[in-house]
């Protein structure tokens, strides 16, 4: 996904799959440092996992559904496991130390504030007792009252660079929408480049903020979506 943010969906596998890797979890587990090291699926779930459901794999629980998502959120936020990957990770989990976010993510100027937000629910959810994480409805709440820009996404061309630090987009016909590197999301897309963006008024030109790079052909599937 680091390579391709231009995803249009989310897939939940079958729960038949995850009910097998479930009991092999618990075998695993049950069976001690050597069968677990020896399971794959345990040690890839690991890292997901409920220090409660660490102790007693058998037993998962709503608030142990709420620790994993918030660990797959943290890693879709920072591109790392959140205590870590492997064997390691059970130390990490029970010791009830929460991870930090980076100053490379909080400190960006256009998604910063937002990344810190977003990383503090998370963060709520990593509690070690199972009755202080918020149950998935407040979850659900917690990210409803995130301050965001519901605004529509239009698509363009990256057309010019001026100057290393701003660049101008090509759109509709458009004068061009100007752009600050700093509000791309990853690095500079090339000149040709489609990209989405939001667009703000401006003078001389409008402003777009941020600006995502597509896939070439996702131009075109998203016009057909807007159709």
């Amino acid at each position: 996904m680091a390579g391709d943010l231009a995803f249009k969906a989310v897939k939940i596998t079958d729960f038949g799959i995850a009910k097998m890797a479930e009991k092999e979890i618990g075998d695993a587990v049950s069976g001690g440092e050597e069968t677990t090291q020896s399971s794959r699926t345990a040690r890839g779930a690991l890292p997901y996992m409920a220090p409660e459901v660490i102790d007693n794999p058998r037993t998962p629980s709503p608030p142990a559904d709420v620790w994993a998502i918030a660990a797959i959120a943290w890693e879709l936020l920072t591109g790392r496991a959140p205590f870590g990957t492997g064997l390691k990770a059970v130390t990490a989990i029970v010791s009830g130390n929460k991870p930090a976010l980076s100053g490379e993510i909080t400190a960006h100027n256009q998604f910063g504030p937002l990344s810190l937000a977003v990383g503090n629910v998370i963060l709520r959810c990593f509690e070690k007792v199972p009755t202080s994480r918020p149950s998935a409805e407040q979850l659900a709440t917690l990210c409803d009252e995130l301050c965001y820009q519901p605004l529509v996404r239009e698509v363009g061309v990256i057309e010019n660079y001026p100057v290393r630090t701003f660049g101008f987009i090509r759109s509709n016909g458009s004068d061009g929408v100007f752009f600050q590197v700093q509000n791309v999301l990853g690095p500079p897309p090339p000149l040709g480049t489609d990209v989405w963006y939001s667009k703000f008024d401006g003078s001389p030109r409008p402003r777009a903020i941020p600006v995502v790079p597509m896939k070439p052909d996702a131009a075109v599937a998203y016009a057909a979506d807007a159709a």
